[in-house]
């Protein structure tokens, strides 16, 4: 009522009326209701008629429940998936570093046997 008393006393006519409140049922259920209401006002702002309506939003809302649940669970998969791909590249780069370092350890073994073979060169050539 506080809603709704506000908005006919708003001479501006901003205050709009679109409260959502709940109530319970004669059977102990709970139901949710959308109060939309206009007022037709004078030119100085004064009400001479409001009219509205109040229809039954359990459904939509329980609706709404539901969507962003699922918008959270597709969001957290996602998140879930994204570190997944992220692990098997890691994974990858570390198999792809161990590669390289084994070709790198193979280069470097061929090196010290091409300086070895210089130093007996040379050793060769001073005697």
């Amino acid at each position: 009522m506080d809603a709704f008393s506000k908005h006919v006393s708003d001479y501006t006519g901003r205050t709009p009326f679109d409260p959502e409140y709940r109530l319970q049922r004669k059977d102990g259920t709970y139901r949710w209701f959308k109060a939309i209401g206009k007022t037709v006002r004078e030119s100085d702002g004064t009400p001479i008629v409001v009219a509205g309506s109040i229809p039954d939003i359990t459904d939509s809302k329980k609706n709404k429940e539901i969507e962003d649940k699922m918008k959270s669970s597709v969001t957290n998969l996602s998140q879930s998936l994204s570190e997944m791909t992220k692990t098997v590249g890691i994974n990858e780069n570390i198999s792809s570093q161990g590669a390289a370092m084994e070709e790198i350890n193979a280069n470097i073994e061929e090196l010290n046997a091409m300086a070895e073979t210089i130093k007996l060169i040379s050793i060769g050539l001073e005697g």
